[in-house]
């Protein structure tokens, strides 16, 4: 096993291990959206008692959060700085071009990520990956402890932000007349997105995106979180562990025991701590949710990475794992899809069924959105060779043709 032939896409060239994991993100990142696409995340106790299934939730909703809430947009981070450094690699001693081509690549993500958010689907990350992403040519020259030291200071940015939060704001408990208007007030965003009228549902996902994503995002410090996996991706592509993993053995279980010693309990914590619902109003409980998530998460997340790359240098393993290769060689055109079906199934634009899915209703739902995607990436690359986004994004980030010998393509 080289690293390099993708095995069922035939392509040579491409590692297939990096076009698996991220299809196993993809995976992920839809398991841990899908309560918010379905809108089972608004709804009050009350109204998710009265759902089918609703009396699995409960391990349900543990499950996702020790297993998978935050641990695969954290592995998507890291093989997207991963990808950069692989393309720096290339690029050679004069990566000029290459920097230019990154730079109008991440403008067009940037342009793709606001549409998609406010047109869409408010809970887009394309436009901050994008905004990050420019911030990436400026860490080429670091070298590898120092680029551990950066992405060290920035996983715990958000515990000091969370705790400066504290002292300028203070704590603020949300009383029990607060937490039932808040609750109304969600039912009702989800009752409209699922019956309209439509302009009222497409102008309350716009303002939803930019008044209640945005600072979302700020608040919960996912700039940081997200640039330091980007810079942990840059140091691993370094590394050389992408295009020879079966090299890496020894130093991988390293990261899969550590990891699984860390993430495997901090993460029940951490699932304990988010069911206190602490975090958003300012509590000490909220600042320990914020400490762990920066130890726990990260930790678990290189653990699945160490752990899938592994199983995918074992031919036995790889077999049954190459199923996700088309997913992830078409993972934006995945990731959009995620967000057109879930509008498609649960607003006003299609068959409305917000606010009916139970916690387990929703991950068989997302099972299922997985394996029609899986399919159909594979069907799609035997015909075409590249994803429709993907294309699209290639073509609309093609700058001027460059001089003889020069780099044409990031």
């Amino acid at each position: 096993m080289t690293g390099s032939t993708t095995g069922s896409t035939g392509q040579v060239g491409r590692l297939a291990v990096v076009d698996a994991l991220r299809g196993l993100a993809v995976c992920g990142i839809l398991l841990a959206n899908v309560h918010f696409l379905d809108g089972w995340q608004y709804l009050s106790p009350g109204s998710r008692a009265t759902l089918p299934l609703a009396a699995a939730d409960g391990p349900t909703i543990a499950a996702l959060r020790v297993l998978v809430e935050g641990k695969f947009y954290s592995l998507f981070s890291l093989l997207f700085g991963l990808g950069f450094g692989l393309m720096l690699t290339r690029a050679g001693a004069e990566p000029g071009p290459f920097l230019s081509a990154w730079r109008r690549r991440m403008a067009v993500l940037l342009a793709i990520g606001l549409v998609h958010g406010l047109f869409v689907w408010l809970g887009d990350i394309l436009a901050l990956y994008a905004l990050l992403g420019l911030l990436l040519p400026l860490f080429r020259r670091f070298g590898q402890r120092r680029l551990l030291a950066w992405a060290g200071v920035l996983l715990w940015l958000p515990v000091v932000q969370y705790v400066l939060m504290m002292a300028m704001l203070g704590q603020q408990p949300e009383s029990p007349a607060q937490a039932a208007e808040r609750h109304a007030f969600m039912e009702g965003l989800v009752a409209l997105m699922a019956d309209g009228p439509r302009l009222q549902a497409l102008q309350t996902n716009a303002v939803g995106y930019l008044a209640g994503r945005w600072p979302d995002l700020l608040f919960t410090g996912r700039p940081f979180k997200v640039l330091a996996m980007f810079l942990l991706g840059l140091w691993l592509a370094r590394r050389g562990v992408a295009v020879a993993p079966q090299e890496q053995g020894p130093w991988l279980r390293r990261v899969l025991v550590w990891g699984l010693l860390v993430g495997l309990p901090g993460n029940g914590m951490l699932a304990w701590l988010m069911a206190q619902d602490a975090f958003y109003a300012l509590q000490p409980p909220g600042l320990l949710q914020a400490a762990v998530y920066a130890v726990a998460v990260p930790a678990l997340a290189a653990a699945w990475a160490a752990g899938f790359a592994l199983l995918f240098v074992q031919p036995r393993a790889r077999r049954w794992l190459l199923f996700l290769v088309p997913l992830g060689r078409l993972a934006l055109s995945n990731y959009l899809a995620h967000s057109l079906l879930g509008v498609a199934a649960f607003t006003v634009f299609g068959l409305g069924l917000a606010g009916r899915f139970s916690a387990l209703a929703g991950v068989l739902y997302a099972l299922a959105v997985l394996a029609v995607l899986a399919a159909a990436s594979r069907a799609w690359l035997a015909r075409f060779g590249q994803g429709p986004v993907e294309r699209l994004w290639r073509r609309l980030a093609r700058g001027p043709a460059p001089a003889r010998g020069a780099l044409s393509r990031g």
